[in-house]
């Protein structure tokens, strides 16, 4: 729990430092240096020798842990948005193809590929590292293990060194805090709100929450610091708190998947294994996921009726298809303990439940596919919503809610054991199919704006539809 926690709370520090002092390439390098010494003391404590004597392994391992936690955190909530700032275009246009037919050509749809195949290339090195490590920590060691992913992660240094002078980048804003900015214009938000003596209760998803601290509806004389903000900025500050707001749900979410990572491999030690480790079978996750990814973007995705399955739709029917994996998981269980010659008892059991660990295909593929929905518009979302100068901060609050889910995974630890391992998987369940529909209900309207928070600062594809009528 605390590897999790810490890894998905430091990407915060690293969106901070990114945005405000190194940028976004210089703080992954860093990144990447703390997370190779990281992989190096975790090599060290998975030496036969250090594993013979475990009170000294331990600490070495913890402090191995550590320093992986900080590098992920300057490394997840700068790498997708660096990825995605290299398209250019932040706006619908038009343009003629080599036949002479105009097209609307939306960023929007181009970022959104981007990110699947972008997720797609994460999980080919999880099925290539699931697979074969699973394999060498079995056969040859942990060290092992722990060896060959860091020899690949020392190609990336190498890559970056290579490759900065062809990247686009945004470069950071010492001169001024963005984050103590926005707090600013929230708490003069706020003031207005009930200065003007209004009795609902103030939120952020509205419009007019913002509008009413727009210089053409403040009163005179107006804060310098805010005569000097770009036009658009107010609104764009806005989209980014409603971007925070969407992701509130998300620990709902992934507190179901990580059943995926936790009591889903030790179900597996109680079924039949047909001679496979017990944890080789959740590379189905990462497979399912390779295969789908291109068959939305080519077959389904271009399909005229799902034009409109915007991010707000996408991730709510993630929820719901990650709340059916944790159903079929239930039945699973169910089913291991009518089978199981321990009956309620089937974790401690010394014969395995007469059921075929292929079972488990069901809620990975399940998981799969809902992280298509949910996880990859997540980080979407939080690049097309977020200010230019805040990119990594919102993708650093999107990546929280993973740090959230584990805390709230606490919970359900007494339901972890026999015999309420059917009731865990039903909780979790339960509270994704509720954070579904509480998604959607609250965010519903947010949905309806979709395309006017796209298009903040820009200018309207109609009236570029005019002036092409008129020619």
């Amino acid at each position: 729990m605390f590897n999790s926690f810490f890894a998905y709370t430091t990407p915060l520090i690293g969106a901070i430092i990114a945005d405000k002092y190194l940028g976004r390439l210089r703080t992954i390098s860093y990144a990447i240096r703390f997370a190779l010494i990281g992989h190096c003391i975790l090599i060290t404590s998975s030496l036969p020798i250090m594993i013979a004597r475990p009170h000294s392994a331990l600490p070495v391992f913890i402090v191995g842990l550590l320093f992986m936690g900080l590098g992920t955190g300057g490394f997840k909530s700068n790498i997708s948005p660096l990825l995605a700032e290299q398209i250019p275009a932040t706006h619908k246009r038009i343009t003629t193809l080599p036949t002479g037919e105009r097209v609307i050509v939306d960023p929007i749809v181009t970022i959104s590929r981007l990110y699947m195949y972008f997720y797609l290339m994460i999980n080919v090195g999880s099925l290539l590292g699931g697979t074969s490590l699973v394999y060498a920590e079995k056969y040859l060691g942990f060290w092992v293990a722990f060896s060959l992913p860091t020899l690949m992660f020392c190609l990336c240094p190498l890559v970056l060194s290579k490759c900065q002078s062809q990247y686009r980048q945004t470069p950071p804003t010492p001169e001024q805090s963005t984050l103590s900015l926005a707090f600013r214009l929230y708490f003069l938000a706020l003031k207005q709100h009930f200065r003007n003596r209004r009795t609902h209760t103030p939120t952020t998803l509205k419009p007019s929450f913002w509008d009413a601290i727009k210089p053409a509806n403040l009163p005179h004389p107006h804060p310098p610091w805010l005569t000097n903000l770009p036009p658009t900025y107010i609104d764009q500050i806005a989209r980014g708190f409603t971007a925070c707001k969407v992701f509130a749900w998300f620990p709902l979410y992934w507190l179901a998947y990580n059943q995926m990572v936790n009591n889903l491999t030790s179900q597996s030690a109680t079924m039949t294994l047909h001679g496979m480790p017990n944890d080789i079978l959740n590379n189905l996750n990462p497979l399912c996921l390779i295969l789908v990814i291109p068959l939305l973007d080519k077959l389904i995705y271009p399909l005229p009726y799902l034009r409109h399955f915007t991010p707000i739709k996408r991730i709510t029917f993630g929820f719901l298809t990650a709340a059916c994996a944790m159903f079929a998981a239930m039945a699973t269980q169910i089913a291991i303990y009518h089978l199981s010659p321990c009956g309620y008892t089937a974790s401690t059991c010394a014969t395995p439940a007469p059921i075929s660990v292929w079972w488990q295909a069901i809620p990975y593929i399940l998981i799969g596919i809902s992280e298509v929905f949910a996880s990859v518009t997540g980080l979407e979302y939080a690049f097309t919503k977020a200010p230019e100068d805040m990119r990594s901060l919102v993708t650093g609050v999107y990546l929280l809610q993973t740090a959230v889910a584990a805390l709230l995974g606490q919970l359900l630890v007494p339901l972890s054991a026999d015999p309420w391992l059917s009731w865990n998987y039903a909780v979790a369940g339960f509270l994704a199919l509720g954070g579904g529909v509480g998604f959607w209900v609250g965010n519903r309207g947010v949905d309806g704006r979709e395309d006017e928070m796209n298009m903040l600062g820009g200018r309207e594809i109609g009236e570029e539809m005019e002036e092409m009528m008129m020619r």
